[in-house]
């Protein structure tokens, strides 16, 4: 009976075990990813980043398994799977898509970028995202275009110097026309060959040479039979990353939100992943023997322009063609915008210099969306730092002040003055800047620069401030934290004799001093680099200025992307703020 009972309790035990696991397969999907690259890649390791972020966004539901070294074969083999439905996920060189995509002939076009900023405007442009759809006919749908750097010729014996040093020498190229073409154009023999073969190519003297980028060189060991590298970057063909049309059809749209999201950062990390990899590669090759030459690049690029002439009949080539050059020049020219306003205002972000150069952008025909890709793509967006310093001394025997802002909406210039230490230069020799800015209009009425958090150097702001008052008879509050300079007696006898109310925090959360707390961070780390000199008088000079730029140029979102200058003048435009839903706190947003 025991034994009966044990069995039924088993039977019962793997039951539901079978259930659960069947029903772990229906909430879970895993898609295959397959490609031709070695594992120390960086195109590999940010295939790895993918399914690391596919797995944490998806919370498990959506997976990726690699089959990385050719396991499921070559660049062509994989593409006819991912064809067939027998493979969800691949990368291909987009060369290869050239036999399916006529306009992927476009990356292989020498010297169609400017430089690798242009590069990645492009790829990340209205104008990559059709070309990432264009496959969709042949069932391959575009994720992403990884950086594949540039090509440039490496050799067994001789070096690349000029394109007359290719006449007669048998080149390994892609199976691409464009590749062929160019090869031919410079005199040389173009051989296609797969990426496998090619290690033994080389070693038996089936082909004296090869183009590729530095860290493909360095991992397929091809600098042990090549000891001269031409850096003459004849071409910068990206890797593109391919989904089937069946896989991408079988996906819910939370699911493609995932992917689309897990794709876009293992792009951003595969880009700095191969900044480092080609320094490391170039390095290595080096120090291995390898001459690494820097041709000039303008006799190449002038013998391979008549390839421009293989789509003379071709509008649709043309057009994209024309459509990357100006590209080129529009980000040029935006870039110098841009460049303009940062000499006065080094850190502003892109929605104010949206503002800033509205007139100027409407007529380059570039909008908010587009600045930001530019400027995404030239490494121009600005990343804000988060330093700390503690600044305050509250525990003190003066007295401390009610906060008489708490439910205060701020209606006009010189209601409210905020004020507050902030440390500038380095954590080392810090020197401190003492700051009075009105709550309503940002401006900076009162500042002073000294060497230490003494009582004096708020008192110094805070006279220059009421010297540049200019309401003289209506109520004015001064807000700041508990700290020792605000409660002093100097400090407070200073306020009563001038009639004004002290209002002060009352707790720790940095939201209690709002404003202050971000036009310190405004003056910091848009205005201030750390790296400047640190004697005191070079600073004043550098506050002076900076504080003279923030009040007459710099716009503000709460404002109404109206100057502190302007909302000083000025008392009928209600500031944007919002409520916290925790507290009864003014928040101000947008500085």
């Amino acid at each position: 009976m025991k034994n009966k009972t044990l069995f039924l309790v088993l039977f019962s035990l793997s039951i539901s075990i079978l259930f659960t696991n069947c029903q772990a397969e229906k909430t879970t999907k895993t898609l295959r990813l397959g490609h031709a690259l070695d594992t120390q890649h960086p195109v590999h390791k940010a295939m790895v980043i993918l399914g690391e972020k596919l797995k944490e966004k998806s919370a498990g539901k959506l997976l990726v398994n690699i089959y990385p070294s050719s396991q499921l074969g070559g660049e062509r083999e994989c593409l006819e799977l991912l064809q067939i439905g027998s493979l969800d996920i691949t990368k291909v060189s987009a060369a290869v898509l050239e036999n399916f995509i006529p306009e992927y002939k476009v990356f292989s076009v020498p010297y169609m970028f400017r430089d690798k900023a242009h590069t990645f405007s492009v790829f990340d442009s209205e104008i990559g995202e059709s070309l990432l759809l264009k496959g969709e006919k042949f069932r391959l749908r575009g994720l992403t275009f990884y950086d594949a750097g540039s090509r440039s010729f490496y050799m067994k014996e001789n070096p690349i110097n000029a394109p007359k040093d290719l006449i007669g020498k048998k080149i390994r190229v892609q199976k691409s026309n464009m590749a062929v073409a160019m090869v031919n154009d410079l005199g040389g023999s173009p051989t296609p060959i797969s990426w496998g073969e090619l290690y033994t190519a080389l070693q038996q003297g089936v082909v004296d040479g090869a183009e590729n980028n530095p860290p493909s060189f360095y991992t397929s060991k091809h600098y042990e039979v090549c000891k001269f590298y031409s850096l003459d970057e004849h071409t910068s063909v990206p890797d593109v990353l391919l989904i089937g049309t069946d896989t991408w059809g079988r996906l819910n749209e939370q699911e493609r939100i995932w992917l689309k999201e897990a794709v876009a950062e293992s792009t951003k990390a595969q880009r700095r992943l191969w900044a480092a990899s080609e320094t490391e590669s170039l390095a290595a090759v080096k120090k291995a023997g390898v001459k690494i030459i820097y041709p000039d690049k303008k006799p190449f690029e002038d013998q391979t322009k008549g390839i421009l002439d293989l789509f003379k009949d071709d509008v649709e080539m043309k057009a994209l063609i024309s459509s990357i050059k100006n590209k080129q020049i529009l980000s040029f020219k935006v870039i110098e915008l841009v460049k303009q306003k940062r000499l006065l205002m080094p850190k502003i972000g892109t929605r104010k210099l949206s503002y800033l150069l509205k007139q100027e952008l409407k007529a380059l025909k570039v909008g908010r969306d587009k600045l930001f890709k530019i400027l995404k793509a030239n490494q121009l967006l600005i990343k804000p730092k988060k330093k700390y310093h503690i600044t305050t001394n509250s525990h003190h025997r003066f007295r401390k002040h009610k906060n008489q802002i708490k439910t205060l909406d701020f209606v006009r210039p010189e209601q409210v003055w905020v004020s507050d230490i902030t440390y500038v230069g380095t954590r080392q020799n810090p020197l401190y800047l003492a700051l009075v800015t009105d709550a309503y209009s940002k401006k900076i009425v009162g500042y002073n620069i000294s060497t230490s958090l003494a009582t004096q150097g708020s008192l110094m702001a805070l006279k220059m401030a009421l010297k540049h008052k200019v309401y003289k008879d209506v109520k004015l509050i001064h807000h700041s934290d508990r700290g020792l300079q605000y409660c002093s007696n100097e400090y407070q006898n200073l306020m009563n004799k001038k009639g004004i109310i002290c209002s002060m925090t009352e707790s720790y959360d940095p939201y209690s001093n709002a404003v202050a707390e971000r036009i310190n961070g405004i003056i910091k780390h848009e205005f201030i680099n750390g790296n400047y000199p640190k004697d005191i008088k070079t600073m004043k000079l550098l506050i002076e200025d900076s504080v003279r730029i923030y009040n007459e140029l710099r716009p503000h979102y709460s404002c109404y992307y109206k100057t502190p200058n302007e909302m000083h003048q000025q008392k009928k435009i209600k500031i944007r703020t919002y409520k916290s839903k925790t507290a009864n706190k003014n928040v101000f947003v947008g500085c």
